[in-house]
């Protein structure tokens, strides 16, 4: 089981957790959503409307993923412009997991132990 996210030039696609193993190559996730995917909602948060979300949902309504601008700055500090917008599609957990995961990683970019382009 693994939630999944993947970043590409300050944009996150984030995958939550589908009680399933995680799928390998990576981008069979991409084609499951965009198989599956009943219809996409943009979000913006009203204090943030410069800031937009692309929610995915399959017919049942269950959310399959969330595009949103990268919540975490260089340093590790959340963006709150971000979070306004993610407070609208996400629970404040699964906010704080997120939070946490990407607040280490831009800390271990920071410090060297990964690269900005590798898949860890």
């Amino acid at each position: 089981m693994a939630t999944q996210a993947y970043h590409d030039d300050g944009i996150i696609f984030y995958v939550p957790e589908t009680g399933e193993p995680e799928e390998h190559p990576y981008w069979r996730v991409f084609m499951r959503i965009a198989v599956t995917a009943d219809r996409m909602e943009e979000t913006r948060h009203p204090a943030a409307e410069h800031i937009a979300f692309a929610a995915f949902y399959d017919e049942d309504d269950q959310m399959l993923g969330v595009q949103m601008p990268d919540p975490v700055l260089a340093d590790g500090s959340p963006r709150e412009e971000v979070l306004l917008g993610l407070r609208t599609i996400l629970s404040e957990e699964e906010i704080g997991d997120l939070m946490v995961q990407f607040s280490q990683g831009k800390r271990q970019v920071e410090a060297g132990e990964l690269t900005e382009n590798t898949n860890n």
